[in-house]
């Protein structure tokens, strides 16, 4: 607000931004729902990545030439 003028767009989207629906739905989804889902999301990632430090175990098992 700048001397006597209220700033009108401000005012609008303070008003919609407290209005609005802060974790917004379908009708009927339940949170079980979706946690299953990632969990069970995440076990197939898990078990199609290599581990991080599969390489490494390979270098430290190899035998050393010239030392």
């Amino acid at each position: 607000m700048s001397g006597n003028l209220l700033d009108v767009g401000e005012i609008v989207a303070e008003q919609l931004s407290l209005a609005a629906d802060p974790y917004p739905r379908r009708p009927g989804a339940k949170l079980e729902d979706v946690l299953h889902g990632r969990a069970a999301g995440a076990g197939r990632a898990r078990r199609a990545a290599p581990a991080p430090f599969a390489g490494l175990a390979a270098l430290r098992d190899k035998p050393r030439r010239g030392r």
